[in-house]
C-alpha cells in the first residue's frame, strides 16, 4: 500500500495510469477468488480514477464517463509485441 500512496501522491498522470491498472488486475484476481478488494485499496482506486479520469478529459475536452470507457477498452487490449 506504501507504493500505491506513493504512486498516488507523485502528481503523475503516467502513475496515477499504472495504480488504476495495477489495483483493477488485484481486484479482477480477487473477484476471480469470489473476494473483494481491501477498503483501501478501493479508496486508492477510487481517488486514482477521479485524479486521471478528470485531468485526461479536461485535456482532451471530454466528460469523465468517456474517457474511463476508453481507458477500461485500452486495458483490455493486449500489449502488442515490442520489436527491437
Amino acid at each position: 500500500n506504501e507504493c500505491y500512496t506513493h504512486l498516488l501522491s507523485s502528481g503523475k498522470v503516467t502513475d496515477w495510469a499504472r495504480l488504476i491498472v495495477c489495483l483493477y488486475q488485484k481486484q479482477k484476481e480477487k473477484t476471480e477468488e469470489q473476494r473483494t478488494l481491501p477498503r483501501r485499496d478501493r479508496e486508492l482506486l477510487n481517488l486514482a480514477e477521479k485524479l486521471f479520469y478528470g485531468e485526461i478529459a479536461l485535456v482532451l475536452n471530454q466528460d469523465w464517463d468517456t474517457v474511463k470507457e476508453k481507458f477500461l477498452l485500452l486495458m483490455e487490449k493486449p500489449y502488442p509485441a515490442h520489436s527491437r
